[in-house]
């Protein structure tokens, strides 16, 4: 997210672990999970969940929330040295919580954390369309590493690489 920062570009992340928060700027909650809690919803929205061998598609009504945050950098384990570079950074955060699973299925449980601004149901429904762009852009980076092996294509420099890429994602758009 810093990085991100740096660079001037967005990003929408799905959050794995709960995130410690800074309470002063998190009305009062310590927690990223404690926070979206008690997040009102603002509705309910329709995402689409791509299957893979162990899940059908299927598409899942799910329950909106959203907050505004400030997550405190990730504690470094063992004898790491600590991250003093990083500083907390504000997010935006979405949840997502589904609403009555098919019988056997596990409901779908998304946090989303991004930069960009949300303030109302269509600014969120914006960002969960952009996350589940997830998929296909797993599959075009897989199909450059695998099947067009950028990886080893030794071009030696960051220009001929993106010119190389440039090429290659155009030949793979007219196939």
């Amino acid at each position: 997210m810093n990085e991100a920062k740096n660079l001037g570009a967005s990003y929408v992340i799905k959050a794995r672990w709960d995130r410690e928060l800074v309470p002063e700027d998190s009305e009062e909650c310590e927690s990223l999970l404690e926070a979206l809690g008690a997040a009102p919803v603002i509705g309910k929205i329709e995402v689409e969940i791509t299957g893979n061998g162990r899940r059908a598609t299927r598409t899942a009504e799910v329950e909106v929330r959203f907050t505004r945050t400030a997550i405190k950098p990730p504690q470094r384990r063992g004898k790491a040295k600590p991250l003093k570079e990083f500083e907390p950074i504000s997010i935006n955060a979405i949840s997502l919580t589904g609403v009555d699973p098919p019988e056997g299925v596990d409901a779908v449980n998304w946090v989303l954390l991004t930069d960009q601004p949300i303030r109302t149901l269509a600014d969120a429904k914006k960002i969960v369309s952009w996350y589940t762009l997830r998929w296909q852009i797993e599959i075009y980076h897989k199909v450059m590493k695998s099947g067009c092996r950028v990886e080893n294509c030794q071009l030696e420099t960051a220009d001929r690489l993106k010119r190389y890429l440039a090429l290659m994602s155009d030949f793979l758009s007219h196939t």
